[in-house]
């Protein structure tokens, strides 16, 4: 389940991404704040979409991945433009979101909270 709604997730985003603007006009921190605030529920998402650590970081360091090459893509799109900026916001998410998920996993418990969590420990090996 958790799979299916980080690929759907992932699959919106990139959508939202390379849809040409209608010259909205939005306050550059808001912007900044928009990135950073999408891709760490994508960060979370890749989090509990798998079990193993292994897993987690390649669904992390694939959504940095994610953000960074659509910045570049945006160059292309009309009514966009790239903007390292937003790239950085982007990774920032997703770093805040394994930071904040290997916190609740040490310390709060959220070992279990995966798909088939019962029995793992909160790095997603098993105990």
């Amino acid at each position: 389940m958790f799979q299916l709604i980080f690929i759907a997730y992932v699959v919106f985003v990139i959508a939202a991404s390379l849809i040409p603007e209608a010259g909205t006009s939005i306050v550059v921190y808001q912007d900044k704040i928009a990135h950073l605030t999408a891709y760490f529920v994508m960060g979370v998402l890749a989090w509990t979409a798998v079990t193993t650590m292994k897993r987690k970081l390649y669904l992390l360091l694939s959504s940095v991945l994610i953000g960074v090459v659509l910045e570049f893509v945006q160059e292309f799109v009309p009514g966009r433009s790239m903007d390292i900026a937003d790239a950085a916001a982007n990774t920032a998410g997703v770093v805040l979101a394994y930071l904040v998920c290997r916190f609740c996993a040490e310390y709060v418990g959220w070992g279990t909270f995966a798909p088939g969590g019962k029995g793992k420990s909160p790095s997603g090996g098993t105990e």
